[in-house]
């Protein structure tokens, strides 16, 4: 006859439970143990499909066509497309199916934003100190996808215009900088355990 203990164990032997004591004498599933495994032990790289996607779409007839709507409206049939033509990932063991980009663990390549700094690293992307790893089509494809789309970056939008481009040699060997942070910090979260537990401000 089996006692408390033995069918304790069995029913957790069954569900693939793995008892860590290290982990506040919580119990964490085989599943959930593999997944961690295999997002840790994945190198980390850049999406390129985003970019490539915004690219095709630029080219369409529909963008064409609201070339002169407002900013909005052609952000919005940008995204339609984007989020109708990315292609769904679903990875072994997850119940939860999305995917932030096309690798498992990588960086999108924003366009629109400042990615195309990445560009000074494209021959040593592998040495620098957070390694990124594309093969060489991969590396080829993010030169061709910054080239095209850079009147789009910040950057172009930011330096390259007739009465800034005076202040690009002392942006660029400036002794001295102020350096000013106001949105990033928005970008900096708590533990989410308090977040789920007291909100982003604890009542008094």
């Amino acid at each position: 006859m089996k006692t408390r203990s033995d069918r304790k164990n069995y029913a957790l032997k069954s569900l693939e439970i793995q008892y860590r004591q290290d982990d506040s004498n919580t119990f964490v599933s085989r599943r959930i143990i593999n997944l961690k495994n295999d997002i840790q032990n994945k190198g980390y790289s850049i999406c390129l499909e985003r970019p490539a996607l915004l690219w095709k779409y630029k080219c369409s007839k529909t963008a064409k066509l609201n070339k002169n709507s407002h900013l909005l409206i052609k952000r919005g049939h940008s995204l339609a497309y984007l989020f109708s033509n990315r292609k769904p990932v679903i990875y072994d063991q997850e119940l939860i199916i999305g995917n932030m980009s096309s690798k498992r663990v990588a960086a999108n390549y924003y366009p629109e934003g400042a990615s195309f700094n990445i560009i000074e690293d494209i021959f040593r992307l592998s040495r620098r100190s957070v390694s990124l790893h594309l093969n060489a089509t991969e590396k080829l494809k993010m030169v061709a996808i910054a080239l095209i789309t850079f009147r789009d970056s910040i950057l172009f939008k930011a330096l390259f215009r007739r009465k800034r481009i005076r202040n690009i040699w002392d942006i660029l060997f400036a002794k001295k900088y102020i350096i000013t942070e106001v949105a990033g910090v928005g970008h900096q979260i708590g533990d989410y355990e308090s977040i789920i537990k007291f909100g982003l401000i604890r009542s008094d």
